[in-house]
C-alpha cells in the first residue's frame, strides 16, 4: 500500500489518502515493536557494549534483495526518526478520513504512537504532548468496574475506552491459534486452561482491596469478592489463588472456540494515555505535577481513596509503572516501560506463587532476556548482522532459584 499511495499526492481522494496513512501507522507501530523487543539495554548479566544503540534493519518498500543481504542494524535515532517519519504521514491522511472501524487506527491512535516513541526516547515534553492530544482527539473515557469484571463481555469486547483493537473471525483463527484461549484462564480450548496464569503475588498484594481492579484475581480469601464465572462456583474453588478472570470468552462460551475466540483484543486503550503523560509531565515538568494527574486518574477512575505523594522523580516512575503492570495485566502494554526504568525483578520471596525453581529469578535492574536475539535466519542472510546481534542470555543465570 506505501509503496503506491504517495500521502502527499493532491490528485488522490481522501480515502485513498487516508488509507495510505493507515498504512504508515500500522508499520510505524510494528517498528516501535522491534525497537522495544530488540534494542539493548545495559545490564550486569550480558555485554551489550558492542550493540548498545541499535535496534534492527529498516525495510522499506524501496528495499531490494541485493539491499537486504547486507542492511545494517538501524541506530536508535535512525529509528525513532523513521518510525516519526511514518506517523507524520500517517497524520496527514487521517486528518480528513475517519477509518470504518476501530480495527484501524485513526488520529488519535497515531498521536498515542507518537507518545509511545517519545517515552522510548526520553523525550518527555514531547511524549506529555502527544498523551494529551490523544486524549482529547479520541473522546474516550476509561473502562469502569461494571465493564471490567462483566463475566460474558470483559476483556472480550470494546468499550469507549477502546482507541484501537484487533478482532479476529472464526474464519481466520484455529483452536490453539488464537488470543483468548492463550490468555482466558476459562476458555477450556487453549492452554490458559492448563497453564492458569496468575498474577505475581507480589504485585497482588500490593493492590489495596478498594481498588476494584485487584478482583479480577482469585483472593485466597475467597469471600472478600463476589466473583463470578460462567464456570460456576464449584470450579471457581477449584482454581488457584491469584489466578486472573481479566479475559472472559466471548459470551462466555468457553468450550466453543469458534465463538468465545472471537474477540475484541485491546492494542491501545485510553487508560495507557493518562498514564504516559502523567509520568511524561512529572519528568518533563514537575513531579508535583505528574503525581497530581496520576492522583486525579485514579481517583476518578479505580480507587477513590487514592493517594500517593513522591518527593523524587524515580520513585514517581517506580508507582507509575506498578499502576501499568496492574492496568494492562496480559496485554503488553507495561513492557517498554519496565524496560525503560529497569525497576529490579523479584520473583524468588517468601509466599511467591512461582511455582518451579526455574521460574524464581530475582534480577537487578532487568532480566537479560528482555532484549530479544535477532533470530539466526535472518543473520544468515543478512551479512551486516553478523557479530552485531544481542547477546545470548541462556545461562546468564545459571542458577536457579536465586537469592
Amino acid at each position: 500500500m506505501i509503496s503506491v499511495v504517495d500521502v502527499t499526492d493532491p490528485t488522490i481522494t481522501d480515502e485513498i489518502r487516508g488509507l495510505g496513512s493507515i498504512s504508515h501507522a500500522f508499520r510505524a507501530f510494528s517498528y516501535y515493536t522491534l525497537m522495544v523487543l530488540f534494542e539493548p539495554v545495559e545490564n550486569i548479566y550480558t555485554d551489550c557494549s558492542k550493540v548498545l544503540g541499535l535496534t534492527v534493519p529498516i525495510v522499506t518498500e524501496e528495499t531490494t534483495n541485493d539491499i537486504a543481504k547486507s542492511n545494517p542494524r538501524a541506530t536508535h535515532e535512525e529509528m525513532v526518526n523513521f518510525i516519526l517519519s511514518d506517523l507524520d504521514k500517517a497524520e496527514i491522511g487521517l486528518e480528513s478520513y475517519i477509518p470504518t472501524s476501530k480495527n484501524f487506527p485513526d488520529l488519535a491512535v497515531v498521536y498515542g504512537l507518537k507518545a509511545k516513541v517519545y517515552m522510548w526516547d526520553g523525550q518527555f515534553d514531547k511524549a506529555a504532548e502527544y498523551a494529551r492530544k490523544a486524549i482529547d482527539k479520541s473522546g474516550a473515557t476509561p473502562m469502569n468496574e461494571a465493564q471490567w469484571h462483566n463475566p460474558t463481555t470483559g476483556f472480550n469486547t470494546a468499550t469507549s475506552a477502546w482507541m484501537w483493537y484487533l478482532h479476529p473471525t472464526a474464519s481466520n483463527m484455529g483452536n490453539l491459534a488464537n488470543f483468548i484461549g492463550h490468555i482466558s484462564n476459562e476458555a477450556d480450548w487453549g492452554y490458559a486452561s492448563l497453564s492458569k496464569l496468575q498474577m505475581a503475588r507480589s504485585l497482588y498484594d500490593a493492590i489495596p482491596t478498594t481498588d476494584f481492579r485487584k478482583y479480577s484475581y482469585l483472593d485466597p480469601d475467597r469471600s472478600v469478592y463476589a466473583y463470578q464465572s460462567v464456570r460456576g462456583n464449584e470450579w471457581l474453588d477449584e482454581q488457584p489463588d491469584y489466578m486472573s478472570l481479566k479475559f472472559r470468552p466471548v459470551g462466555g462460551d468457553y468450550s466453543t472456540y469458534s465463538v468465545g475466540a472471537a474477540a475484541d483484543i485491546p492494542v491501545m486503550r485510553v487508560e495507557e494515555m493518562y498514564l504516559i503523560e502523567a509520568e511524561a509531565v512529572g519528568a518533563s515538568q514537575s513531579v508535583a505535577a505528574g503525581v497530581q494527574l496520576l492522583n486525579n486518574f485514579m481517583k476518578q477512575n479505580r480507587q477513590s481513596d487514592y493517594s500517593f505523594n513522591a518527593g523524587d522523580l524515580r520513585s514517581f516512575q517506580l508507582e507509575v509503572l506498578k499502576q501499568m503492570r496492574i492496568e494492562f495485566w496480559g496485554e503488553g502494554v507495561a513492557f517498554p516501560t519496565a524496560k525503560r526504568l529497569k525497576p529490579d525483578v523479584i520473583q524468588h520471596y517468601e509466599g511467591t506463587n512461582f511455582k518451579e525453581d526455574n521460574f524464581k529469578i530475582n534480577c537487578k535492574g532487568v532480566k537479560p532476556n528482555w532484549t530479544l536475539m535477532i533470530p539466526k535466519t535472518e543473520v544468515d542472510s543478512n551479512i551486516a548482522l553478523q557479530g552485531m546481534n544481542n547477546p545470548d542470555p541462556t545461562g546468564a543465570i545459571p542458577k536457579r532459584p536465586t537469592r
